[in-house]
């Protein structure tokens, strides 16, 4: 890590103040990302602006049909608000898949954002809800302010104070996730609302968080997770990396399914999270299911005609993340807190 000067900010205001006329000055929020990246030396700001003293900058209210996030929210602090699990449960959902606990009470939906990682997860969830990202000197929409990998619509000293979610009639986020990051190796938000359908994905596309107007287009003629299955996206826009080729994202995709499944649930007051195996996802392989998630301690399944081909087709299995291998219960059944607790 190289040398620098560090401040603390006590307001918004003040560390706009001590921003300007720095050379390579950067505001400080969770540092789950900057921080790490000054300890490769690969980023050698002049000046950290800790925003932690800002108290404007955190909290989460409600404004008629919207809801006011602070920048300097953490993950955590969203994941357990009960406003947002009521009117929103896809934001609290999503904060809740986000690392582990010491990232989800440091990191902050403003930092990750403005840092823009083409994995993260709140890019999906701004995008794919149309929110506004309101800053000290304006207000950009989703739309606009998302630029590329890294890149965002940020000007030189402008900081992030509040995000703005619409809330939609229904809306959910799935992700399949690296297992050791928790980033998402695909990961897609779907939201209904009067403004229309919104579809985003993060992870994928080589140029970020994007939108996928082709199931926009097709949701809003016909809000069926079938709908979408008959869409097919090409490799060659989709990232390829050694945890993932571009044909394995684009083949993931059909997360869109699920999303949908999710926000249907949504509608009717009932729980999310439920990822299913489509047909041939893992025929005749001993590979096991993408799953429900209840109480953070098992994944679950229950295969229902024309799904699950594997061998636990027909059979409720549990699986652990940390080996991989399921496991069906002698009840046959699955409840949360169930034998001994498997790592998710």
């Amino acid at each position: 890590m190289y040398n620098f000067n560090y401040h603390k900010a006590a307001s918004a205001q003040s560390a706009a103040t001590l921003v300007s006329g720095k050379a390579d000055a950067k505001y400080l929020a969770g540092g789950q990302s900057l921080i790490a990246t000054m300890k490769l030396r690969l980023a050698e700001p002049s000046d950290l602006i800790d925003l932690a003293g800002a108290a404007e900058l955190k909290g989460i209210r409600v404004e008629g049909e919207k809801i006011v996030v602070g920048a300097m929210t953490t993950h955590a602090d969203i994941a357990g608000n009960l406003e947002i699990k009521s009117k929103f449960p896809a934001l609290a959902a999503l904060a809740a898949m986000i690392g582990d606990r010491q990232v989800r009470n440091r990191g902050t939906i403003g930092g990750s954002i403005a840092n823009n990682d083409p994995a993260a997860d709140w890019p999906a969830a701004v995008l794919g809800a149309g929110a506004t990202i309101v800053t000290n000197k304006r207000s950009i929409a989703a739309d606009d302010f998302f630029k590329g990998l890294y890149e965002t619509a940020l000007q030189a000293g402008e900081l992030i104070t509040a995000v703005h979610f619409p809330i939609p009639k229904k809306a959910a986020y799935m992700k399949f996730k690296q297992p050791a990051s928790r980033f998402a190796i695909v990961g897609v938000f779907v939201s209904q609302s009067a403004a229309g359908v919104r579809v985003a994905v993060t992870g994928a596309s080589q140029s970020g968080v994007m939108r996928v107007k082709a199931m926009e287009e097709a949701l809003a003629k016909n809000w069926t997770s079938d709908t979408v299955k008959k869409i097919k996206l090409e490799a060659g826009n989709m990232n390829g990396d050694l945890h993932a080729s571009s044909e394995y994202r684009a083949h993931f995709l059909c997360d869109t399914r699920v999303a949908l499944e999710g926000a249907h649930r949504q509608a009717l007051g009932t729980s999310q999270g439920t990822l299913r195996c489509g047909p041939g996802d893992h025929a005749g392989s001993s590979s096991p299911c993408r799953t429900r998630r209840e109480g953070g301690a098992y994944r679950r399944h229950r295969p229902s005609s024309g799904w699950c081909a594997g061998p636990y087709a027909g059979r409720a299995h549990r699986v652990s993340v940390r080996s991989g291998k399921s496991r069906v219960p002698a009840s046959g059944g699955v409840s949360a807190g169930q034998g001994a607790p498997f790592e998710f």
